[in-house]
């Protein structure tokens, strides 16, 4: 079973690829993946600013990885698997 490895942003070629993706998992019977990266802030002199912005950007990318889940399932029959990581994407 091929899984299609899909990572996910807030540009419209992600949207594409994970349009793509579905496609092929729905004819080849294989599965998709789903991953987020939330960027590592930058030092912040407080800890909890720095705590409350790196939150922040974790919620907002579950979101936009569980709206495209919802949507990838509607339009295709095809349940991902989802991941959020932090990390730079390179």
């Amino acid at each position: 079973m091929r899984i299609y490895l899909v990572v996910l942003d807030e540009t419209r070629e992600a949207e594409v690829a994970l349009r793509f993706a579905a496609r092929r998992a729905a004819k080849t019977g294989g599965s998709v993946q789903i991953v987020a990266l939330v960027a590592p802030s930058e030092f912040v002199q407080w800890g909890g600013v720095q705590a409350t912005m790196e939150e922040e950007a974790r919620q907002r990318a579950e979101a936009l990885v569980a709206g495209a889940a919802g949507t990838l399932l509607q339009e295709s029959g095809v349940r991902p698997s989802i991941s959020v990581r932090q990390g730079d994407a390179v």
